[in-house]
C-alpha cells in the first residue's frame, strides 16, 4: 500500500521486521525517509526529470556529466502539492537511494547534515534508527550486539518495503554511508547478507 506523505522533509516511518522472533521491542523498528523536492517541484522540473533522471543514473552509463546535469538549476521548493500521492510518481525514472547509518552513541538525527546534498542531487535518503543507538553488526556493537538485534533483516527490509512502495526505487541503485558502528553494520551486510548496494 502507497502512504500518503507530505513530499519534502524527513519522514518518520514505523515497520516491525517479518519472522522477527525476538521481543516487539527489538522487532519494532524505526527509520527516517527523506524524498528529495524534485519529486514534488513544479511541472517543469518533473519534466525535466521524467526525461532525465532514469538516464543520469543507469549501471552501463554513470557519467558525472549525466548526474550533475541539474545541480546548479533551481529547484522549486514545495509549492504545488501538500502530499506525495500514489497517481503522481509513476514514470519518473530511477532514483537512486543511500542508507546513512549513524555512530554507537548517537541517532539518526547526527547524519540530518547529508539532507541538502541529497535534495540538490536528487537522492532518497533512509536513516534507520539502531536500538539504543547501536546496530548489531556481528562482533560489534554496544545493546544492538549484545541482543543479537535483526538489524541486517531490518535494512533488507526497508530496501524490500520502498522498493515495492515506490515505482522510481530499484534495490540495485541503492548505496549505503555509515560512520563507525554503522559502517560496520553496512559492510556485515554486504558481505555476510547480500543487501544490494553499488559499490
Amino acid at each position: 500500500m502507497v502512504q500518503s506523505l507530505k513530499c519534502t522533509g524527513l519522514h518518520t516511518r514505523q515497520v516491525i521486521i517479518p519472522n522477527c522472533v525476538d521481543s516487539a521491542q527489538h522487532c519494532n523498528r524505526t527509520y527516517h525517509l527523506f524524498l528529495p523536492s524534485i519529486l514534488c517541484s513544479g511541472s517543469s522540473d518533473r519534466d525535466l526529470l521524467n526525461e532525465g533522471i532514469d538516464q543520469w543514473y543507469t549501471p552501463e552509463e554513470d557519467t558525472a556529466d549525466r548526474r550533475h546535469i541539474n545541480n546548479n538549476r533551481h529547484v522549486q521548493r514545495y509549492t504545488a502539492f501538500n502530499e506525495y500521492f500514489e497517481g503522481e510518481h509513476h514514470n519518473v525514472g530511477t532514483i537512486p537511494m543511500v542508507f546513512v547509518l549513524h555512530d554507537l552513541g548517537v541517532d539518526a538525527q547526527s547524519m540530518t547534515d547529508f539532507i541538502p546534498y541529497a535534495d540538490t542531487h536528487h537522492l532518497i535518503l533512509v536513516l534507520p534508527e539502531g536500538l539504543d543507538n547501536s546496530f548489531n553488526a556481528g562482533k560489534c556493537c554496544g545493546y544492538a550486539e549484545q541482543h543479537d538485534i535483526f538489524d541486517v533483516e531490518f535494512l533488507l527490509y526497508i530496501q524490500q518495503q520502498l522498493s515495492e512502495e515506490f515505482t522510481f526505487i530499484q534495490p540495485e541503485m541503492s548505496y549505503g554511508v555509515g560512520w563507525g558502528n554503522g559502517a560496520f553494520l553496512l559492510t556485515y551486510a554486504l558481505k555476510r547478507h547480500q543487501l544490494c548496494l553499488r559499490r
